[in-house]
């Protein structure tokens, strides 16, 4: 066995330090938080195994196109980027944006529940939640012929093997892209 050459040892050395912030982002979450700011391109990984309020359902974000004449078009789920087997637990910068679309779905339809009964559509049309996931879907949808229509929906299900049907947290109005 040979002697280690500079650049071994200074690998090593990073990889160490990198291995013992990664532990300490996970063990120590509240005073790591300062130095989150500076990993601009995830280089630390954050685990969230135990949620404090875990979510037990699917949130689905649909949308359909609606044709100038008032005919809709089938519903299609809006997906992001699929997970790749093998790699994500290396490098997954796609998880911010399914995480997002959960999150958004989650606050809209906790919006229309915490919102009293006088509460009107215009209103929820205007809220944060509401006008990312409508640009979102709009920024998905490209057309270069007649003026183009959409609706959104979010949607719950319990999971692939429940027998429970899944159910509509909230129908969007119809909107021009």
């Amino acid at each position: 066995m040979g002697h280690l050459s500079g650049y071994e040892i200074g690998l090593g050395i990073v990889l160490a330090a990198w291995l013992a912030v990664s532990i300490a982002g996970q063990v120590l979450v509240a005073r790591i938080q300062v130095f989150r700011r500076f990993d601009i391109i995830s280089l630390v990984p954050r685990y969230n195994f135990f949620a404090p309020k875990p979510l037990m359902t699917d949130i689905h974000l649909l949308y359909r196109l609606v044709t100038e004449e008032g005919e809709f078009g089938p519903w299609r789920e809006v997906r992001p980027a699929p997970r790749r087997p093998g790699l994500d637990f290396i490098w997954n910068p796609q998880r911010r944006a399914r995480k997002a679309l959960v999150d958004l779905g989650v606050a809209l339809s906790e919006e229309l529940t915490t919102k009293d009964s006088q509460c009107s559509q215009e209103a929820i049309q205007v809220s944060v939640p509401y006008l990312v996931l409508l640009n979102y879907v709009s920024s998905r949808l490209l057309s270069n012929v007649g003026e183009l229509r959409t609706q959104f929906m979010v949607m719950m299900s319990h999971g692939t093997c429940s027998l429970e049907e899944p159910r509509t947290l909230f129908l969007s109005q119809i909107h021009k892209v």
